[in-house]
């Protein structure tokens, strides 16, 4: 298909958007959506602590994980 390219491409972008738009879901399950609907098979648990504090969040929501995502 002629959208080959940019779907490659497009694949590796992500979005950051000005006001959080996060879905209403646990902030746990926000964070590990991303890499389920990519057929991530690691340790989720671990991607979701690395990521999060990457983000710096980590000491934050540590303990509130299973919270919604609205609370953030």
């Amino acid at each position: 298909s002629t959208l080959f390219p940019y779907t490659t491409l497009f694949r590796s972008i992500g979005m950051v958007f000005q006001k959080p738009n996060p879905f209403p879901k646990s902030i746990y399950e926000n964070i590990a959506w991303g890499a389920k609907i990519n057929g991530f098979k690691g340790n989720m648990d671990e991607l979701v602590e690395q990521s999060l504090r990457g983000a710096a969040l980590w000491d934050e929501v540590k303990d509130v994980l299973k919270k919604s995502a609205y609370e953030l």
